[in-house]
């Protein structure tokens, strides 16, 4: 800790639908240089899904747990900040008010960038991983699906679909009373969306985000079948979600599996693998790059992003 604490680093904040998540990043170059990332809960998602706006008391917490993640970080030597909003918050009715505010209580200005931009950043988890082409990354949040697709010949794609575990949880929880009728409309909505996905053929699916997380860990491996999927899909419906998981997981859980469940059906796979951190790190590392290439004050789109990437 001792010597971690006299290495300088970056910090970025990556404002998600359900958590802020600060990545301290050394700024060492090492292949052995870890990036620490901690995770501060908040209900943005649920608020805006639930009532269409965001709630006075809710606000009030996204500004205060900025304010503690950055006095977090200032303990340590930081050589430069960042933060991103992402999923939920470019839909927020007054997200410009928002970040005003956050700005006063910080000095830090948070960036939203839209959906195709993270979902570009996201694609450089494919170079984290050792995942033979033809494959499909996706990172399932609170409120929107990022994917990737690298065919075996050609560039990769990405984009993002506005499929969520929290989003879809207030969309289908009044039919949750029958299992068959839930299931049905939601795979359905779900498959609507996915049509778009320019996949062909089959492709291995690689998952990432809170779900992905938590299936690998109720399934016990980080390769779970289509069978085994189905299986704890039924287990949820029949049962509820495990207690093992949190409360604010367990409440999203099942809608998060039936997404991930028609990605892969979408994708003709047998199954999926859980991408662990892997992907979300590879977009850390790009935005840390942008970061040491324009001073925080000229971080001002997200074209900035497009740009730093055509230039890596």
């Amino acid at each position: 800790m001792t010597e971690g604490a006299a290495t300088e680093v970056f910090g970025l904040f990556e404002m998600g639908s359900n958590s802020l998540k600060l990545y301290v990043v050394p700024r060492s170059r090492g292949a052995d240089a870890s990036i620490e990332t901690i995770k501060f809960p908040w209900r943005v998602a649920h608020d805006l899904f639930a009532s269409g706006t965001l709630a006075a008391e809710t606000a009030e917490q996204v500004v205060a747990v900025m304010r503690d993640a950055c006095r977090l970080l200032e303990t340590r030597p930081v050589v430069g900040r960042l933060a991103i909003a992402t999923g939920v918050f470019r839909e927020l009715p007054d997200i410009d008010g928002l970040a005003a505010r956050i700005s006063d209580a910080t000095g830090i200005a948070p960036r939203v960038i839209g959906g195709q931009d993270e979902a570009s950043l996201m694609a450089r988890g494919f170079r984290e991983l050792a995942i033979a082409p033809p494959a499909v990354m996706c990172d399932l949040g609170g409120a929107s699906l990022e994917w990737a697709w690298l065919p075996e010949r050609g560039a990769a794609q990405s984009g993002s679909l506005a499929l969520g575990a929290i989003r879809n949880e207030y969309r289908f929880a009044h039919m949750k009373a029958s299992p068959r009728q839930y299931l049905d409309a939601s795979a359905a909505y779900c498959d609507q969306a996915l049509a778009s996905l320019p996949v062909t053929g089959t492709a291995v699916v690689v998952a990432t985000g809170g779900t992905a997380e938590a299936l690998s860990v109720v399934a016990g491996s980080e390769r779970v079948s289509t069978s085994e999927l189905d299986a704890v899909i039924e287990r949820v419906q029949r049962d509820g979600a495990p207690p093992t998981l949190t409360p604010a997981r367990q409440d999203v859980f099942l809608p998060g599996l039936v997404v991930l469940s028609r990605v892969v059906a979408r994708c003709g796979a047998d199954g999926l693998q859980y991408g662990t951190s892997a992907v979300r790190l590879g977009m850390v590392r790009r935005l840390i790059q942008l970061l040491e290439r324009f001073p925080p004050s000229e971080v001002r789109a997200t074209q900035l992003l497009r740009m730093t990437q055509a230039k890596r």
